[in-house]
């Protein structure tokens, strides 16, 4: 079968709150597997250990003293693996915890420690950082909220929520889309706040990210929007959600926890469709202009219906399918970043299928509130421009003059522009392309939209 291909996003001064979070550790290294000859010149199986490609001036592994060309091959007395293996070991300390390492270098083994470092703190050109903390089931999710720095009492503010990946929302780089979108929203005299998903960054006693579900995303994000009130300096009568992507599927969600009322809502890119309907909306979506003709993109679709069936509608996890259907493994692997365990593109299957049974248009049938249904003209990656037309209709009918549609010309998924669709979509198969669009194509028309939205939603 001819392959489908199906793209996503994966996408100052500092203040403390009482934040009782210790801070993730940074070892301050970039690492990759050794090849086979190195393993076992370090006295290790094929391909273990971890190979030292760069050491970060001021980080925890310098100060140790480990080197570039070092392989690690044991960490706190335990072997390493592989790079997967010394992340998860790191995942579980802190900053001022110490740690043991051996290395095999030129030749010998050497023991080194030392004391961990905190990870850096992000900063903001236009607000105060307020790193804190967020109450969810049996522990606490690390939350970052900017209070602009204007001569005010109080200040509107938008809750973000991200799309799907299990990545973390602390120490957002310059270039990224969400840290320009957030900055601009701050130097317009909006509060934001995100939140990071259980089980990352500075976030203790919470699940691992990969393990929860779409509904445990959501209760997250409505603890956050309870947080986001408890602060003196938000306008407690004009809060905002806002969510891009999956995100705008969790906002509906959110608005419809117990004394949750914002005063809107806004999303983009995002879908109002079942999984199962979303993932086939976007291979057909995509494949064409990526160059696949229509018959074979049919076959290719036909191929992905009992997968998807079975993922959407069954609940099976990926062994299961792959041990009655070694076929569909194959295509879950190669198209859908099986891990050969349980994650498919990076969550657990889990949080698929309870996307799937997530009735959509019915939460957006129950909110009680304006909203803004945004669409990007070159966005290939959501459930593309009838779903969210469909958005603002099903408000509108449950709240004649709540919903509102506005098209974006030329902005791709991922916030950012592109002249063209054709350059839009090189960009999309070229990540050098791509690196040039987040360099100098950031989407600015969106914040200033959504601004003017919400400055009109807090005068009426």
């Amino acid at each position: 079968m001819r392959q489908i291909t199906i793209l996503f996003l994966v996408f100052i001064s500092t203040h403390h709150y009482g934040q009782q979070l210790r801070r993730q550790a940074d070892f301050g290294i970039l690492m990759e597997s050794p090849t086979e000859e190195q393993s076992q010149a370090a006295g290790l199986e094929a391909g273990e250990g971890v190979l030292i490609k760069e050491v970060i001036p001021l980080g925890s592994a310098n100060a140790m003293e480990i080197e570039i060309g070092d392989i690690l091959t044991h960490f706190n007395d335990k072997s390493l693996k592989n790079p997967d293996d010394l992340n998860s070991k790191l995942k579980e300390l802190r900053a001022d915890d110490e740690v043991k390492v051996k290395v095999f270098r030129e030749g010998k083994s050497l023991d080194l420690s030392g004391i961990l470092l905190a990870k850096r703190k992000e900063e903001s050109g236009f607000g105060d950082m307020i790193y804190d903390q967020v109450a969810y089931k049996e522990g606490h999710l690390r939350s970052l909220t900017i209070k602009p720095e204007l001569d005010q009492e109080t200040y509107p503010a938008v809750l973000f929520i991200p799309s799907y990946p299990c990545s973390s929302i602390d120490n957002i780089p310059d270039w990224h889309p969400y840290k320009k979108l957030i900055e601009i929203l701050v130097e317009q005299g909006f509060a934001v706040m995100r939140v990071e998903k259980s089980g990352m960054g500075d976030s203790e006693n919470t699940i691992d990210c990969d393990e929860v579900n779409f509904e445990a995303d959501t209760e997250a994000y409505q603890k956050a929007f309870e947080k986001l009130l408890t602060y003196d300096f938000v306008d407690k009568e004009n809060v905002f959600l806002f969510g891009h992507g999956i995100g705008g599927v969790n906002a509906p969600m959110v608005a419809q926890g117990e004394e949750i009322n914002p005063k809107g809502i806004m999303v983009f890119g995002t879908m109002n469709s079942s999984w199962m309907e979303y993932m086939l909306m976007i291979m057909r979506q995509q494949n064409p202009k990526l160059g696949m003709d229509y018959v074979s993109l049919e076959e290719a679709k036909r191929e992905y219906y009992p997968l998807l069936y079975q993922l959407g509608v069954e609940g099976k996890s990926p062994k299961e399918i792959a041990a009655s259907r070694p076929k569909l493994a194959d295509m879950m692997k190669r198209d859908l970043a099986w891990n050969g365990e349980d994650l498919i593109l990076g969550r657990s299957h889990t949080y698929w299928n309870s996307l799937h049974n997530t009735r959509i248009s019915k939460a957006w049938s129950q909110v009680n509130t304006s909203v803004l249904s945004l669409y990007g003209s070159l966005d290939l990656q959501s459930g593309g421009e009838l779903d969210h037309q469909e958005i603002a209709a099903i408000v509108n009918a449950a709240n004649p003059g709540k919903g509102e549609f506005h098209l974006l010309p030329n902005t791709m998924h991922n916030l950012v522009e592109a002249p063209s669709e054709e350059a839009g979509i090189e960009a999309m198969k070229d990540p050098a392309k791509m690196w040039n669009l987040y360099q100098s194509g950031f989407a600015e028309k969106l914040p200033f939209k959504m601004i003017e939205w919400m400055q009109q939603r807090m005068e009426e």
